[in-house]
């Protein structure tokens, strides 16, 4: 589905969906992946989107997502396995790679610095 003004209300979209202009989920999706995470972690919980699902000329693949939510390690952990099981509830059964960082400026793993890189914030 391409995203732009026309089907994307500003309620349900922000500036950075609009940086890449396809990603490859349904609205419908998108909003199930922020109200589960949002409802797990926190209201202020970010999701950035990335890997296959933002590249338009890619086909099937899992969802790779990174939640950025300020919490304590043990807290974050729990709710990061909580996610992967509502998600895969809400979703259907799919490969759901989930990563979590409280400080994604901080965190120096390749796989959080790629996301932030090259995703979409959902």
């Amino acid at each position: 589905m391409i995203i732009n003004r026309s089907n994307c209300t500003e309620a349900k979209c922000d500036e950075k969906i609009l940086k890449y202009g396809r990603v490859r989920l349904s609205m419908k999706v998108i909003e199930q992946i922020r109200e589960t995470i949002r409802s797990v972690f926190s209201e202020n919980a970010k999701v950035i989107l990335f890997g296959s699902r933002v590249q338009p000329a890619a086909r099937g693949g899992d969802l790779d997502l990174l939640v950025i939510a300020d919490a304590a390690r043990d807290v974050l952990a729990r709710a990061r396995i909580q996610s992967i099981a509502l998600l895969q509830i809400a979703l259907g059964e799919q490969h759901i790679d989930l990563v979590v960082t409280p400080n994604p400026n901080e965190d120096k793993r390749l796989v959080v610095q790629e996301a932030v890189r090259t995703g979409v914030l959902l």
